[in-house]
């Protein structure tokens, strides 16, 4: 049985190793704070600071949320509580000058002050388990918001180059630029196609996987048949 499902059971424990940095991502498998993934990805600079922010944020809200379950405190309390700190802290943020990297206000409009109340700090919060160690539950939050940074960043460099023909501010293409790369609904198309492709591609990760746990399992009888 352990020999049948030797790649399978090696594939699932890699998965559970990087679940959260390369494998069950916050945006691509669990849907989370795709708005900002969309809004936030049309220039680089405040895809970077965007990501930054959310790091502070989702780390500050993983210790109160850990210290308040310790506490003895439900959800609706962790929740509360780690919103108005974000909304603090993000108003700190946005006031630091950073020579060009910008938090991203003028992009995300609207879904600026949401980023105090976004899916994937909620989410951290209420995965947080207090009965684990606290730097095992950060360790958590860094994997999701790295994976998190990693997403928008990708995406703001590829929406940025063939929308306006620069990285980081820097101008890379004089060719004619592709101004729809930068609309909302392409950012979603975007998300989703990506969402799609990840999908696939565990799902055929997995069957092959299976295959030859099958195949190996099948060579194993043939030669006790032989002997």
């Amino acid at each position: 049985s352990c020999m049948q499902n030797g790649r399978l059971k090696r594939y699932r424990m890699l998965v559970q190793r990087f679940d959260g940095l390369l494998t069950r991502t916050p945006v691509i498998t669990y849907g989370l704070a795709i708005p900002f993934a969309v809004m936030g990805t049309v220039d680089t600079r405040a895809a970077f600071t965007l990501s930054m922010g959310m790091m502070v944020i989702s780390l500050l809200s993983t210790m109160v949320g850990w210290l308040l379950k310790r506490m003895g405190q439900g959800r609706e309390v962790c929740m509360l509580v780690t919103a108005i700190l974000s909304s603090l802290t993000l108003s700190g943020l946005s006031r630091i000058p950073l020579e060009g990297f910008h938090l991203p206000v003028g992009t995300l409009g609207i879904y600026f002050p949401l980023l105090a109340v976004n899916t994937l700090t909620f989410f951290l919060v209420t995965r947080c388990d207090e009965k684990e160690p606290l730097l095992k539950n950060l360790g958590q939050s860094v994997r999701f918001v790295l994976s998190f940074a990693f997403f928008v960043l990708t995406v703001s460099i590829f929406r940025e180059l063939l929308g306006k023909g620069t990285i980081f501010g820097i101008k890379v293409l004089n060719s004619p630029q592709i101004t729809t790369v930068l609309m909302p609904f392409f950012g979603f198309i975007l998300v989703g196609m990506l969402s799609a492709f990840f999908r696939q591609v565990n799902r055929t990760v997995r069957a092959w996987c299976l295959i030859r746990d099958r195949e190996d399992a099948q060579d194993l009888k043939s030669e006790e048949v032989e002997l």
